[in-house]
């Protein structure tokens, strides 16, 4: 199983079985980033710092199982550039641009200073971003 976003336009006959949504090269969904930004914010306005407890591991996708598929990849890389972020470090995609130093950028995390960042896209589910994409239905999981 693998998930990817889909460059064209689709339905449930497609993948009968596992599809949650589909994105059509038109933009209909045109910044996974900004929605998860938009969610998380809406199901979680309670904290800027702390993110829900994520349920135990056997409820959530097998860990074998989050793999991504390349146009995933480069659909959030567009997303980074449109964004102005494809210079940011792996640090600063997961805690905020505003943070300087991989050693303490975890300490600088907030929402309301980055919420594009990684982890704020993702305090409503305290999942990985790929299980948070794959939750509010933004890619479909496929065998």
């Amino acid at each position: 199983m693998q998930l990817g976003i889909l460059g064209r336009k689709c339905s449930a006959h497609d993948f009968p079985t596992r599809i949650s949504y589909c994105i059509d090269a038109s933009g209909i969904m045109s910044l996974v980033i900004k929605k998860l930004a938009e969610i998380s914010l809406r199901e979680h306005p309670g904290s800027s710092t702390v993110a829900v407890v994520a349920p135990s591991e056997d409820e959530r996708i097998p860990i074998l199982k989050r793999g991504v598929r390349l146009v995933m990849l480069r659909k959030l890389l567009s997303d980074l550039k449109e964004l102005e972020r494809d210079g940011i470090n792996s640090g600063q995609f997961l805690n905020g641009t505003h943070t300087e130093d991989s050693a303490t950028d975890w300490q600088e995390f907030s929402r309301e200073r980055d919420e594009y960042s990684g982890k704020a896209c993702c305090l409503h589910t305290g999942l990985s971003i790929v299980e948070t994409i794959v939750s509010v239905q933004l890619c479909y999981i496929y065998k």
